[in-house]
């Protein structure tokens, strides 16, 4: 009787929540700052990755068939193309801005005005709430075939579980994390848990079992996307991610703490000595306006440039 009781509250719950509380739709996807950027229902369960576009294309977002927010494209390289992929959460994405003036719009016109005789392809494959763990496996699960010559990637450092401590859902876990995605009582009591914690909010509640210094030790995966893009024999850029508190503009993947041996594209110096205040380089803590994408896309493509990576 006593569980019949608790799953009808439960049931209950979730319908009220439904109808009264529509937007927690949005924040199944673990990042509360993507509630002001997606559309209720327009991202959908994936095992691997945890979340992706639920429709594709989307033209009103730039979003193309193959979920990369860019003009429509085929995997096939024409002869002379150089094909580079920026990756990250909302702030590669471009939330707040139209495609043509995210970071990695400005970072491909800037190549070409350059007069590289190269056809330059930069391609944006951001998706708000993205870590370096979907990275890593959009990276190995898709990019890969498409042969691109550069990977950009765009994430605070220790954002999210190692790979190897959160294996894809299979089999029956498939299909209870589909639901979970879906469930605004399950988003509500994980939102509850991770404000607790002050560690970064991990994908699947095993994360949130681990000690501080499990998930100091096992969060972050720029080192395994360094040792994939080595084996694979791409080039690898790390930008610094630039966020915007109090304090002013800070970096929340400095050089320090990213993996020895790659270019990291110094776009925090850049914001930080503009000379602009933090409401005209950003909308918010992470997403950049129309002037901070520019600078952050021109200084993209000169760190490439200088680094002789278009070849």
């Amino acid at each position: 009787m006593g569980l019949v009781v608790a799953c009808g509250v439960l049931v209950g719950l979730e319908g009220l929540l439904r109808v009264v509380a529509r937007k927690v739709g949005y924040a199944t996807i673990p990042d509360e700052q993507v509630r002001q950027h997606v559309a209720q229902g327009s991202m959908k369960y994936d095992a691997e990755l945890g979340w992706t576009w639920a429709q594709v294309p989307q033209t009103g977002l730039g979003i193309n068939s193959h979920a990369f927010r860019y003009a429509e494209i085929s995997p096939e390289k024409e002869p002379g193309m150089w094909r580079a992929f920026t990756f990250g959460d909302s702030q590669t994405y471009g939330a707040g801005v139209a495609a043509d003036q995210s970071y990695t719009a400005f970072a491909e016109r800037s190549l070409v005005q350059k007069g590289s005789n190269k056809k330059i392809q930069m391609i944006n494959a951001g998706i708000s709430g993205y870590g370096s763990l979907q990275v890593l496996r959009l990276i190995r699960s898709k990019v890969l075939a498409w042969k691109p010559d550069l990977l950009i990637v765009d994430c605070r450092t220790y954002d999210s579980p190692h790979d190897s401590l959160v294996p894809a859902a299979s089999g029956w876990l498939k299909g209870v994390d589909g639901l979970l995605f879906q469930s605004r009582t399950w988003y509500l009591m994980r939102f509850g848990i991770e404000k607790i914690r002050s560690q970064a909010r991990p994908m699947r509640a095993a994360g949130m079992q681990m000690s501080k210094e499990e998930l100091a030790a096992g969060f972050g995966n720029h080192e395994a996307i360094a040792d994939l893009a080595r084996r694979e024999k791409i080039d690898l850029i790390f930008l610094d991610y630039p966020f915007s508190d109090a304090k002013g503009i800070t970096c929340l993947a400095p050089a320090a703490e990213l993996p020895e041996g790659v270019v990291v594209a110094p776009v925090c110096e850049v914001l930080q000595k503009s000379g602009l205040g933090t409401a005209e380089l950003f909308l918010d803590n992470n997403h950049l306006t129309v002037e901070g994408n520019r600078r952050v896309g021109e200084r993209l493509a000169a760190t490439i440039l200088e680094a002789g990576l278009v070849r």
